[in-house]
């Protein structure tokens, strides 16, 4: 859906597109679709075929070399179509932009169950190659940690932030959940245990590209969260947007321990709760809303099996 930009958005825009056109003088733009709803970054798509991406932030600049490293080594070791990054005057970037759309949840599931399956199956492969990259090589390339990396005690801090936080707008029945929930690291203290692993991140459907006309994953886009973290966390937004049986048919390809999947549940329940955590401390409506759609159907993490 076509949607006005306002003047300040359009403002953003012709600089954007000032930029380019230094780059790129002789370029013919016959269409330009403009997207500032990232969080860190504005994208712009020319003639349907070259993505640009402008850090809004001078740290969403720093992070673009980082994950620029991330991408690198994942081209390396997986068979998953990646964005080829160029980057210009160390400002932005630009890549060839890879056929298909989100592969959100309402979408796929209106597919033949075999495609779901090959689905499954094809992000499966995906993700145990890139998190089978030996950490020699990961330590080789100073591959850094991904911000949403977490130790043991972040999240017992993660804990005592709800408790304080979120509890005084909880019902009872969703406090008794949260205490429920959380019990599960309490009572195993090593189930939060892992071996750092290169990740994607934030493996939202949005960053899953799939072609709707070839029925197949075309591409994986946005490592803005890349880095070594604990694997189980790529399997949590999984999780989180297509459910439990999609995630038993990435398993035949995937293959990961009890250990793992059950992080990955108990990750997936915190989900909500970290966007939650992020509309109470910056009055912004935008972190309640953004969690809504996704996909409920998985084992809780405190249910055995």
């Amino acid at each position: 859906m076509y949607r006005h930009l306002s003047s300040t958005e359009k403002v953003i825009e012709h600089q954007h597109l000032e930029q380019i056109l230094s780059v790129y003088p002789d370029l013919e733009i016959n269409s330009k679709h403009f997207n500032t709803d990232g969080y860190a970054n504005d994208v712009i798509t020319i003639n349907d075929k070259t993505i640009f991406r402008f850090p809004k932030y001078a740290w969403a600049l720093d992070d673009m070399f980082l994950e620029a490293d991330c991408l690198k080594v994942a081209r390396l070791h997986t068979s998953m179509r990646l964005p080829s990054w160029t980057i210009h005057e160390d400002k932005f970037i630009s890549y060839q932009r890879i056929q298909g759309s989100a592969m959100h949840r309402w979408h796929l599931k209106k597919e033949d169950p075999s495609v779901i399956a090959r689905a499954a199956q094809d992000l499966g492969e995906f993700l145990h190659e890139l998190h089978s990259i030996p950490s020699k090589e990961l330590k080789s390339q100073k591959i850094h940690h991904s911000p949403v990396s977490h130790s043991y005690d972040d999240w017992l801090k993660m804990y005592d932030d709800i408790k304080q936080e979120l509890f005084p707008i909880m019902s009872s029945s969703t406090q008794d959940w949260v205490e429920t929930l959380f019990r599960t690291i309490i009572a195993d203290n090593t189930l939060m245990d892992f071996t750092p692993k290169l990740i994607v991140g934030e493996l939202t459907s949005s960053h899953i590209i799939f072609d709707y006309e070839k029925k197949s994953i075309s591409g994986i886009i946005d490592f803005r969260t890349s880095g070594l973290a604990d694997p189980a966390f790529d399997i949590a937004y999984i999780f989180e947007q297509y459910g439990e049986s999609f995630v038993e048919m990435l398993q035949e390809s995937y293959q990961g321990s009890k250990r793992l999947m059950k992080r990955a549940r108990f990750i997936a329940e915190t989900l909500p709760l970290q966007w939650a955590l992020g509309g109470m401390r910056t009055g912004n409506p935008y972190w309640y809303l953004v969690d809504l759609g996704r996909e409920r159907g998985f084992r809780s993490a405190y249910i055995k099996g």
